[in-house]
């Protein structure tokens, strides 16, 4: 539900981890898709939180999270995820250096 994801922001500010994947697992695992999109988001964050400006795990982050949920979770019921994901991702890409395609991405995100 909508309290999973604060619940998921928490543990990760309290760095722990290990109890997150283990419920991110089960949600992407669900049938409930927005939950399982909320869950990508969130395994995005997970690998960000870590990457002190490393540029591959920026872009691990980009794979297995934002752009995961951007490209395969186009439905209604997971436009609040999605648009999430495209701003996440927007973030991700401004740090690594390339500004047009956060852009885009900011713009797509402003059109959901």
């Amino acid at each position: 539900g909508d309290v999973a994801p604060a619940y998921w922001q928490a543990l990760l500010k309290l760095g722990k981890i290990d109890q997150l994947e283990g419920l991110l697992k089960k949600a992407t695992s669900s049938a409930d898709r927005p939950a399982s999109a909320a869950a990508l988001v969130m395994r995005g964050d997970i690998i960000r939180s870590t990457a002190n400006g490393d540029h591959a795990k920026l872009r691990l982050a980009l794979r297995d999270g934002y752009l995961r949920v951007a490209m395969m979770y186009r439905d209604p019921p997971c436009r609040r995820e999605r648009q999430e994901a495209l701003l996440k991702a927007a973030e991700v890409f401004n740090e690594i250096g390339q500004a047009s395609r956060a852009e885009t991405l900011r713009r797509e995100a402003k059109s959901i």
